[in-house]
């Protein structure tokens, strides 16, 4: 083993990671993010004290993982998909 940066795996949080990951699954969760509502990475930025670069590496797990979407428009936000919400409010609906 070499005295390097370690590398992390795909699906390892960075340590800047883990606090813009827990808050907006927990926001997705108390409806603070409405269905289809833009996430606003530069104002999640500033509150986290990260760059918006840091922050859309952030963004990017959550959207690997089902609970965001890239706005390819945008491509600088992403959208809460209504099926994340609605599967945690109990209504079923699919992903598209």
């Amino acid at each position: 083993m070499t005295g390097g940066p370690r590398v992390l795996g795909p699906y390892e949080l960075h340590n800047n990671d883990i606090a813009p990951d827990a808050t907006v699954r927990q926001r997705i969760l108390s409806d603070y993010y409405r269905f289809g509502q833009a996430l606003p990475t530069g104002l999640l930025s500033e509150e986290f004290l990260l760059t918006t670069e840091q922050v859309t590496r952030a963004v990017r797990r959550l959207v690997r993982n089902g609970w965001v979407r890239r706005d390819p428009v945008l491509d600088q936000c992403a959208a809460v998909p209504d099926y994340v919400s609605a599967a945690y409010a109990g209504v079923a609906l699919k992903p598209q």
